[in-house]
Order: C-alpha cells, then structure tokens, then sequence
C-alpha cells in the first residue's frame, strides 16, 4: 500500500517552533487555532511576519518531530510505500531543505516527496500515484473518493473542527497511527495482512 504523509504540523514541529521564535523576539506567543489560515489574523504585522517567516528556507532545518513521529513511519516503510506530501512553498532552498531533511531520515527517492499547490493538489497526486491513506493535520472540506482515506493528527488548529466525513478518521498521535496502519506479521514473519478496521477501506498494491 502507499501511505501519503503532510510534514508542518503532522510531521515536523514547523508550527511549535514557529511561535517560539515569535515570542523570543516579541514577547508574545501567536494563537496557533489561525496558523493553516493566518490571513484571517486581525493584525496585520503578524500576518507579513508569517508570510515571511514560512518563505525563509532557514526556518525548515533541523525541526523537531512529533513524538513517535519517525518510529511509526519507518515501521510502516517496513511493508508499505511512503510519499511526503507538502503545501512548503515552491522555493528552490525550501525544497532542497526538505528534500535533505526527509533523505536523512528515511532514504527515499526524491520522486516521492511532492510539493502540492493546496489539499485538493494533494489529493489529485493521491490518484495519479495511487496513494491509499493520507496522513495530515489539516481537516479540509474537500471531497474524499471512496477508495482513498484520510487520517488526521489532532491538533490545537484543527481542534474545533467538526468533522462529517466518514473517509476521515482523527487521532490523537502516532501510535493511534500505528495501531490503524501497521501491517501485523503473519506467523512466518516473513508476510503481512492489513489491521481487520481497515482492510475494507483501502487499495493494497
């Protein structure tokens, strides 16, 4: 099966260190419920500041990863395909950034890490490369098909969400990940079936 994962906010930590820096150099912390839409922030100053902040390449080295974040998916590489699917601005360092940081961790082709205009880009590449299951922090309104699936880290900016699609499941963390993802080794070790809650949901290439 291939596995498509979002990287700020589902992977990486972009956004915690993001408003650590702000309040380092402006003794404020911004509210982070905007973050996925900051043009809705009522100050303008904190709007520019994050437009630039996000188009600065330096920005991107070196982040932090979420708990359990790179466990679950070098587990999951063990028997399934990963794809990195990110919204990072088409800017030549920030790609390159991103492509290292991820090479580093997992020793992927640079084929399968994608840059995405917006989330229904996402799910146009989830077709052309016969993703299954994306992992994201971001609850969108867009149509899901039948044959693809949705998994949603909770998080503080997509907390007071509501959600009304059954192609989307959220969870608390990577280990609910694991629990929904994993495939589980047949008594000779050397095969894997998928988890029964999901076997009827997703395409196994």
């Amino acid at each position: 099966m291939r596995i498509g994962c979002d990287l700020d906010g589902t992977f990486f930590m972009t956004y915690e260190r993001m408003n650590e820096k702000h309040k380092k150099i402006f003794g404020k912390q911004l509210n982070l419920e905007l973050i996925l839409n900051f043009n809705l922030m009522k100050n303008p100053f904190d709007r520019f500041w994050l437009h630039q902040y996000f188009h600065d390449g330096s920005n991107y080295g070196n982040l932090e990863t979420y708990p359990n974040a790179i466990y679950a998916l070098l587990k999951l590489k063990e028997s399934h395909e990963l794809y990195f699917l990110t919204m990072r601005p088409l800017i030549k360092k920030i790609q390159e950034i991103t492509k290292r940081s991820i090479r580093e961790i997992f020793e992927i082709s640079d084929d399968n890490i994608i840059f995405c205009k917006n989330f229904a880009h996402k799910l146009q590449i989830m077709r052309e490369k016969r993703i299954s299951v994306l992992i994201e922090d971001n609850l969108n309104s867009d149509p899901i098909p039948d044959d693809m699936m949705v998994i949603v880290l909770k998080r503080i900016w997509n907390s007071k969400k509501e959600i009304n699609n059954p192609r989307i499941k959220v969870v608390e963390g990577w280990d609910e990940i694991l629990k929904l993802l994993v495939a589980i080794p047949l008594k000779s070790g050397h095969r894997f079936r998928q988890p029964v809650q999901t076997r009827a949901l997703l395409r196994v290439y």
